[in-house]
């Protein structure tokens, strides 16, 4: 839960003027939306390597087994497995 609010937080102070993510959070569903928020947005910065990338299936499921993934919720690393699923499957 911790890590949770401390994302919903610098996705906040990152993207959201200081006074709406302020108001936003002083109540449940205010913050409940700042995270769907967070959770909508892809992230908009494409290196050359992640541009040209085309993972594989056991390539994916190769990095599912990395700590970052399942020991450490990895917020990017998570991203770029799930992002690579929906370009592989979709």
């Amino acid at each position: 839960m911790q890590h949770a609010l401390r994302e919903i937080n610098s996705f906040g102070e990152r993207f959201l003027p200081h006074d709406a993510f302020t108001e936003l959070c002083s109540t449940p569903q205010g913050i409940q939306s700042v995270y769907k928020m967070m959770q909508s947005m892809e992230p908009n910065v494409h290196t050359e390597n992640s541009a040209s990338e085309n993972l594989t299936d056991s390539d994916l499921r190769r990095m599912m087994r990395d700590p970052k993934y399942w020991r450490d919720n990895d917020a990017e690393y998570i991203r770029k497995i799930e992002n690579g699923f929906k370009k592989l499957y979709s």
